[in-house]
């Protein structure tokens, strides 16, 4: 078969799943009876490539062998191309960028996690039961300002937390060992929500409470500000490769490997053009707001010093004790400055 047709035949499958102008009457008499069963996912998938067959003239055992090929390739050969950490420099551009835009210091990549709808799998299901009571595994991803990816984690069951998908990535573990392997300064570090810990490189909002100082609340509409770089990034993602949008195999290794294909595929079209509309990706209740912190700042300058800070992991730059708790406060007494 042509590479050619083969991209074809890959790309048709990861953008438009199934075609609901052919199967939608059939799948929703028959939803509520095989929601559950374990070769529902199965069917999905089948379905799916007998369009595929049909539309190029192919052979099922073709198309499935077609899809499996460039998915292998795209995460052996291509992803350490196209999803790679951020160099010393584009480091220093990526942290001016945060800081210019949101008033954030040091942020050279925003981190969140995000759900990928699978079917009941067939070995422990119950690891991947999500509080939203759906089976799903987990993508972890830091993207940058362009909402480029340049680490993703993905397979871990979706029933974890997001902090212990994090404590078994290499993203946590290189840390531990190497820190300045990732970030060039010491004062560079990811942002991330509430559910991730705080730590020297990676900061979090203070949990909202009543009488949170405003000085608080002005530091953490900034972090939220730079946040919303890696759900714009989860957004344009999923609305691209409408794969990722329903349960369509109880196999998580299958659906780990298409994920990370996607994510790849994400990052070459934004390389080579195809970053078209991503800003309708903005969540739509606070946006993409650029935060004026010098005018805060200086309603803000006799706000309440003493504030509480959660626990950190605390680790150790060359012998320098620079753990979270050092860059949060001092990144908090900016905003109190005229």
């Amino acid at each position: 078969m042509p590479l050619e047709k083969q991209v074809q035949i890959l790309l048709f499958y990861l953008g438009h799943g199934i075609q609901y102008r052919l199967v939608t009457l059939v799948l929703y008499y028959f939803w509520f009876f095989l929601q559950f069963s374990m070769e529902f996912g199965s069917f999905y998938f089948m379905t799916i490539c007998l369009q595929i067959a049909d539309r190029f003239n192919l052979s099922e055992s073709m198309v499935f062998q077609a899809i499996e090929d460039l998915c292998t390739v795209l995460v052996e050969k291509m992803m350490p191309l196209y999803i790679k950490w951020l160099a010393s420099e584009a480091q220093e551009r990526t942290a001016d960028f945060f800081e210019d835009a949101y008033g954030f210091e040091g942020v050279i990549g925003c981190i969140d996690g995000m759900h990928i709808p699978v079917h009941k799998p067939l070995y422990c299901p119950q690891d991947y039961y999500t509080r939203k009571q759906v089976y799903a595994i987990q993508l972890q991803a830091v993207c940058d300002e362009h909402l480029m990816f340049t680490h993703i984690f993905a397979g871990f069951c979706g029933g974890s937390h997001d902090s212990y998908v994090l404590q078994n990535s290499q993203l946590y573990l290189d840390h531990s060992l190497d820190i300045k392997k990732w970030f060039s300064e010491p004062e560079y570090h990811l942002v991330g929500d509430c559910a991730y810990p705080l730590m020297s490189y990676l900061l979090k909002p203070f949990p909202k409470k009543e009488g949170m100082s405003k000085r608080k609340k002005l530091y953490n509409k900034s972090l939220s500000g730079c946040r919303h770089t890696i759900e714009r990034a989860f957004g344009l993602l999923k609305n691209k490769w409408k794969i990722l949008t329903f349960p369509w195999t109880h196999d998580p290794h299958k659906l780990t490997l298409v994920t990370g294909a996607c994510c790849v595929l994400h990052n070459f079209c934004l390389v080579h053009g195809g970053a078209a509309d991503v800003h309708d990706f903005v969540p739509p209740s606070e946006g993409n707001t650029a935060v004026s912190h010098e005018s805060d700042a200086a309603k803000q300058k006799n706000a309440e010093e003493e504030f509480v800070m959660t626990s950190t992991l605390a680790i150790k730059w060359h012998g320098v004790g620079l753990d979270g708790k050092d860059k949060e406060s001092r990144i908090l007494k900016r905003f109190e400055k005229s």
